[in-house]
């Protein structure tokens, strides 16, 4: 599992990262189905962590996002 000093070595201003996020239980449509509470909750983070969402896809198992970091 990865740590968050794991990502800090890459921290360069500005810059643009893909994410995809994966459920355990790949069979699972949890994301989906509480998509709203995802959606909401993303908001939520960032609004107190300095970073834009420029995209995000949700899917049943797995979701897709696309953050920029603060200059």
């Amino acid at each position: 599992m990865l740590q968050m000093h794991d990502f800090e070595a890459h921290f360069h201003p500005g810059r643009t990262w893909f994410f995809t996020l994966n459920l355990a239980q790949r069979d699972s449509t949890h994301l989906t189905r509480h998509a709203a509470l995802l959606a909401d909750s993303s908001r939520d983070v960032e609004g107190l962590y300095p970073f834009h969402t420029i995209a995000a896809v949700i899917l049943p198992d797995h979701m897709h996002a696309i953050w920029t970091l603060p200059d």
